[in-house]
């Protein structure tokens, strides 16, 4: 199995630029939510009323993006926490040889194994 080469540091840097994303997005999301809070009472018109429904699913989509990036976020910063921790633990010994088997299987089960024929 090929090593697994992570850079904690790395992660961590990339953790940093997704909360810097998910700020953004929670930006917008408050901006576009103060925006079309009052297009739903004001909806006189099918159109309109069907406008204001999409500001709404629009509006649930950012805030919803906002909160997978900070879980992102977290989980990044989290891996790279174990990952550090993981790389200052010692590495682990190999796995010991399966033990020897009791005894020989004949290739064919008719065939008499010459230990059995001793007295």
């Amino acid at each position: 199995m090929p090593r697994i080469d992570v850079h904690p540091v790395s992660l961590t840097a990339a953790a940093r630029s997704i909360v810097a994303a998910a700020g953004a997005v929670t930006s917008v999301h408050g901006d576009f939510d103060g925006k079309t809070t009052g297009a739903a009472a004001a909806a006189p018109s099918p159109a309109d009323a069907a406008l204001a429904d999409m500001c709404s699913a629009w509006s649930r989509a950012l805030g919803q993006m906002a909160a997978s990036l900070h879980g992102l976020a977290r989980n990044t910063e989290a891996a790279a926490v174990v990952y550090e921790s993981a790389d200052r633990l010692p590495p682990p010994k190999p796995p010991a040889p399966p033990p020897e088997p009791q005894h020989s299987d004949p290739m064919f089960p008719w065939e008499v194994d010459p230990n059995d024929l001793k007295a």
